[in-house]
């Protein structure tokens, strides 16, 4: 389809955030090497950021329910412009825009409309949307509204990609007949190896344990902390927290309560060529997630990349974590928020080479078998190929 363009829609302007921006990443890089043509459509510039905080600010005066609304629709209709904007330098005679979270999934809805050429809106599921609204503290209105604002949104999503098979049974909640194709999240193989092949340094001056993770509730990094306290690597290692988020400072309090301050160290958010160097150098990496709701860890790229770095692995057994690690003796799974269990696996594996290395090593033969992008970014190309044939 020599035709067919791609448009990638995200709300994140800087692509350094996290699993998804990393997961964009990789998805554009591979539109590049393959010549696909494609556009990328992205949101929340530093001056978006200054304008929500203005309208935010405004319009508190009228409750949250009118300071929430008002951000939604900036945060879209800035998307939204932006997708115009993306779209009036392509050629290509049928386009497929692909969403990669709600205000990019509700901009690209918008503007199937907008340009005749766009023949369909693919959207990837990497955590529920509604979900999302559920600490805002609002009136008996609010929720409805939003909630309605999502359903019409995936409604006009022609194709859903789900990172899980818990992501697509929440879709089938909302949109029962909705077309899903789940497509597990991946890593660059290559870029792995090259960070293997450099020196490996240690920039801390001791061995330390990784958590790679926002400071988000649904991260589990407070039961990492709180496991790390009870622990005896507490005195041979350091707590590495690299990642930003609203528990920041509840977090720092907590290792002060528990007398571990001077053993958890906060680096903040880190660039993915730096983030991924200070995890291949961990002696283990923890992924504490704990379920919110329906806000459940997905095949988190944290938990991939580790893996394929051959860095052992504990993680929590839900969600993706445990679809991609039961059964395969890659990783360890322990139950979420018993840091008692996590803080055992911790020693027993620090205290055991073997164990050690038999998980370094089936943790990169099973990223290399099964979470490679060439397989990933065929079955994404299928997806398109089938939107626009659907389209005609």
């Amino acid at each position: 389809m020599k035709d067919l363009g791609i448009v990638v829609v995200t709300g994140h302007f800087s692509l350094e955030s996290g699993g998804v921006g990393t997961h964009i990443r990789l998805l554009i890089r591979q539109l590049e090497q393959k010549g696909v043509p494609h556009g990328v459509a992205r949101g929340k510039s530093r001056m978006d950021a200054a304008v929500n905080r203005l309208i935010r600010s405004a319009s508190k005066r009228y409750g949250v329910d009118i300071s929430t609304l008002s951000d939604v629709f900036h945060n879209v209709g800035g998307l939204y412009r932006s997708i115009r904007q993306v779209l009036a330098g392509r050629s290509e005679k049928r386009i497929v825009l692909h969403a990669h979270d709600r205000p990019s999934m509700l901009a690209a809805a918008l503007a199937t409309g907008a340009d005749p050429r766009v023949c369909g809106v693919v959207q990837t599921a990497h955590a529920p949307f509604a979900q999302q609204y559920e600490g805002v503290k609002a009136g008996p209105l609010l929720m409805p509204m939003l909630r309605a604002i999502d359903r019409g949104g995936m409604d006009l999503c022609d194709h859903f990609i789900a990172v899980d098979t818990l992501q697509e049974e929440l879709i089938r909640r909302w949109v029962p007949t909705a077309t899903i194709t789940e497509i597990p999240n991946a890593v660059d193989l290559e870029m792995l190896a090259d960070v293997e092949k450099s020196p490996a340094t240690n920039e801390f001056g001791e061995p330390y344990l990784i958590v790679a993770r926002h400071l988000y509730e649904k991260c589990g990094v407070h039961v990492a902390v709180d496991a790390f306290a009870q622990a005896n690597c507490r005195k041979t290692h350091l707590l590495i927290l690299m990642g930003d988020g609203d528990q920041r400072e509840a977090l720092e309090t907590s290792a002060q309560r528990l007398n571990i301050a001077d053993r958890v160290k906060f680096i903040g958010r880190q660039p993915h060529s730096r983030a991924l160097p200070i995890i291949r150098n961990a002696t283990l990496s923890l992924v504490p997630s704990i379920p919110v709701g329906d806000y459940i860890e997905a095949t988190s790229i944290t938990m991939l990349e580790s893996l394929g770095l051959g860095v052992p692995l504990i993680a929590s057994n839900i969600g993706g974590l445990k679809q991609v690690l039961s059964g395969t003796g890659a990783g360890v799974l322990v139950e979420p928020n018993d840091t008692e269990s996590l803080a055992r696996e911790m020693d027993g594996l620090l205290n055991d080479d073997r164990k050690r290395n038999d998980l370094s090593q089936k943790g990169r033969a099973l990223v290399a078998a099964s979470y490679s992008t060439e397989s990933w970014f065929s079955r994404i190309m299928g997806v398109y190929r089938s939107v626009a044939e659907a389209a005609g």
